[in-house]
């Protein structure tokens, strides 16, 4: 039984303490497919549409929710389609939409109280022409499911009331988990236009692509920062395509509260959402951006821990008969980064239109699998490239290109073996693609992958210890014993063979340090019982 946080068992009461192990998965990471199929009536404002440019979406989510063995998500999917209109010189329209969902995912072991962390990207969404009021949006989505709970193992360390015990202790090394955090990270920033570029009529389309995302645990304070690269389509007020591009720093914190810095830190970031628009500037023109990125953060803090623990125990007045149970705790293998540059020369296929300027391209990368070796984890994965350019067809200006480009890298992971757990996070950190001819470009990229690598280990603890009254031949043993020393035994194992104390034999033997091996001949002088 517990009481008080001692675990006691007959009149023997354990000192004890609670230690946050590692958190433990309850089943693998869960990856699943949603596919998602609507049907999209243009609005009577909006021409009518001749051709599809591009399309793109982000899932938002709503509401998660855990019932026994499975996951309801509860959501929406935002989608933007730009398309070629039948207006006067085919100028650039976009639609926008959502697509609701509700979906149920089956997950093995999970339960209503567990912690759920959710990641989710939008991939391949599509949109063609059913007729020219009407559109075909499809595409499926990326879910990654992490059920997680926090697993507190109680370590006895000692007796309240055992001055008549001997107990063998143990140091262990662990990660003990000390904070645990879900929060947002709003950013809010302003772009003012060059002056070689007109006023701003409605926008079009936006990219933002961040870059050289990196976090960190300083004063209680998390603090992310990086690079978000804006490229903005825009018509102006003569009703001519506009673009304007531009990188800019950004940073923000959220607390952290925890009694001492961390030692361990992972942080799982994706942006939720991006919010720009025109508005007027110090002159009363419109000639200014608001900028708005919101991040989903998921913190997990450790600190490395040695704890005692009470391997063994023996009295000298009762036969102690304990009993143990074996306790899983993690400890820090590595936290690695590895960079993945790709140089790749593209070229249009036949019939696309011939690229007269690049407006602006971002990027997205997704893991399709991983695999442990003995050398490390391989991770094999996409990067995405979207394009927007100015075309040489001066009927209609812009138009789109997609490409998707694999790689895999292997992340060393020295020492590993046994029973590990990971966790990744991906991005981007450099993108440029350079326009070669109006039909060939090349790309280069530095995709960046983390790794935190933790192993698991068993080690015994003691969980109950019952007593009873020594037997009549323990009882009539001699008061000195004359012994030799077997193989592998300490000097531990004979005291608590013979119930004297290890001080004693040391004592009585005159031994300069606490050790025997095989063939020694020591004096046991034994207690009175």
């Amino acid at each position: 039984t517990y009481q008080n946080n001692h675990l006691v068992v007959s009149r023997y009461e354990y000192q004890s303490e609670n230690v946050k192990c590692r958190i433990v998965q309850l089943s693998d990471i869960h990856n699943t497919y949603l596919w998602f199929d609507d049907d999209y009536i243009v609005k009577d404002h909006m021409p009518d549409v001749m051709k599809i440019i591009c399309a793109s979406g982000k899932a938002e989510l709503e509401e998660k929710r855990v019932v026994s063995e499975a996951v309801w998500l509860t959501g929406n999917i935002r989608f933007e389609v730009m398309y070629r209109s039948d207006g006067g010189g085919q100028l650039p329209e976009v639609i926008q939409g959502t697509i609701p969902f509700q979906e149920k995912v089956s997950v093995e072991n999970v339960k209503e109280m567990d912690q759920l962390q959710v990641f989710f990207q939008v991939e391949d969404l599509s949109a063609s022409i059913i007729n020219s009021r009407k559109l075909a949006i499809r595409g499926l989505m990326n879910v990654e499911l992490l059920v997680e709970e926090v697993a507190q193992a109680q370590i006895a360390y000692g007796f309240l009331d055992g001055e008549d015990c001997q107990v063998r202790m143990e140091e262990e090394e662990l990660l003990n988990l000390v904070a645990m955090q879900h929060d947002i990270l709003r950013i809010h920033n302003e772009l003012n236009l060059p002056k070689t570029k007109p006023n701003i009529g409605k926008i079009i389309c936006y990219y933002v692509d961040i870059r050289n995302k990196e976090c960190e645990i300083q004063n209680h304070q998390l603090e992310m920062h990086g690079d978000a690269h804006i490229c903005i389509l825009y018509m102006s007020e003569e009703q001519q395509p506009e673009w304007f591009d531009e990188t800019i720093h950004f940073s923000g914190k959220v607390n952290c509260p925890m009694d001492e810095e961390p030692q361990l830190y992972w942080v799982r970031s994706q942006l939720l959402q991006q919010k720009i628009e025109a508005e007027l500037d110090y002159d009363k023109e419109m000639r200014q951006f608001s900028v708005e990125l919101a991040f989903d953060l998921n913190v997990k803090v450790w600190a490395e821990d040695t704890i005692s623990v009470m391997k063994d125990a023996y009295s000298l007045e009762k036969e102690l008969k304990p009993s143990y149970q074996m306790v899983a705790i993690w400890n820090y293998l590595v936290k690695n980064e590895a960079k993945y540059r790709v140089a790749e020369q593209m070229k249009m296929e036949n019939g696309q239109e011939k690229i007269l300027q690049i407006c602006g391209y971002k990027s997205a990368v997704a893991i399709e699998h991983t695999k442990v070796l003995d050398q490390g984890i391989r991770v094999e994965g996409i990067l995405s490239v979207d394009m927007l350019y100015i075309t040489m067809d001066d009927g209609f200006p812009i138009s789109h290109q997609l490409e998707q480009l694999p790689f895999e890298e292997i992340l060393d992971v020295p020492d590993l073996k046994g029973d590990i757990n990971y966790e990744l996070e991906c991005g981007v950190d450099q993108l440029q693609v350079n326009l070669l001819d109006n039909s060939e470009y090349e790309i280069k990229a530095t995709v960046s992958i983390g790794v935190l690598v933790l192993q698991k280990r068993e080690i015994s603890v003691m969980e109950s210890c019952e007593e009873e009254a020594f037997s009549e031949k323990e009882g009539e043993q001699a008061g000195i014993v004359g012994y030799i020393v077997q193989q592998d035994e300490t000097l531990w194992d004979i005291a608590k063979k013979y119930h004297t104390t290890m001080d004693d034999i040391i004592e009585t033997n005159g031994m300069s340090v606490p050790k025997v091996k095989a063939g020694d001949r020591i004096i046991i002088v034994l207690h009175s019982k």
